[in-house]
């Protein structure tokens, strides 16, 4: 298994650039690596499907962006000592660009169900994919003086208790403080994104839940029944066409 950094020395190898390797970036989920003539970078967490996925489709062939798309087969987001690693490599890759784009992206549901029922462990690694590691993320960037900008995929739960989903809804409500208080203190252009209720994993594990756990499921599988789901595509492009044109 190579390592982020391992695959940026070896691209750098010849010439001091870095030059797209097809089979290198596919085993790292990385999907559109290319040279360096562009001044804006943009990382994106959580790629693997869903709207990640969506938006690097939409990205990856644009020649004005640098993208670095960061998905869960090579980036596990709710192992701490993971992320400081992948944090100090994303620093030196960074460090040429004048303009940085984070899109927060990344998120897990689990664990659903009422609270005292819930498994611990699950608790640590939602809450570590959630708001620890974006906000390591978010702090390293801010450390590098660049011009930054910040879309963070918000939800509805982060305002509202859902019952079941007491997780999320914490960790995604801590997210979007976290982001008030950087709005506050510094010159970081920081946006909330919500997309609405879209046709992602995420949303079949929402209806899948026994009632027992979520008692709002049977209205997510009307919504899914009733062709109301939006599809990653289009919110894909409404997020670039809002913040990325």
């Amino acid at each position: 298994m190579r390592s982020w950094r391992s695959w940026k020395s070896a691209a750098r190898r010849s010439s001091g650039r870095a030059e797209y390797d097809p089979e290198t970036a596919s085993t790292l989920g990385i999907a559109g690596f290319r040279p360096r003539e562009m001044k804006k970078a943009i990382v994106i967490t959580g790629t693997s499907s869903g709207l990640g996925k969506a938006l690097v489709d939409s990205l990856v062939l644009r020649k004005d962006v640098h993208l670095l798309p960061l998905s869960r087969v090579r980036c596990d987001l709710s192992n701490t000592d993971a992320v400081r690693s992948l944090v100090e490599a994303l620093c030196v890759e960074l460090a040429e660009f004048s303009e940085i784009v984070f899109i927060n992206n990344a998120a897990v549901l689990q664990p659903l169900g009422p609270v005292g029922e819930l498994h611990e462990e699950s608790m640590i690694s939602a809450a570590h994919v959630n708001f620890v590691s974006p906000l390591l993320i978010a702090n390293a960037l801010c450390r590098l003086g660049r011009r930054l900008q910040i879309i963070h995929i918000t939800t509805g739960a982060a305002r509202n208790p859902v019952s079941g989903w007491s997780v999320y809804c914490a960790t995604k409500a801590a997210m979007s403080m976290f982001l008030s208080v950087l709005r506050a203190e510094q010159r970081v252009e920081v946006h909330e994104f919500d997309p609405g209720v879209m046709d992602t994993d995420m949303q079949e594990e929402a209806r899948s839940a026994a009632p027992a756990q979520v008692p709002r499921a049977g209205e997510f599988a009307l919504l899914k029944e009733q062709g109301k789901l939006r599809s990653p595509q289009s919110v894909a492009a409404e997020l670039i066409g809002r913040y990325l044109s």
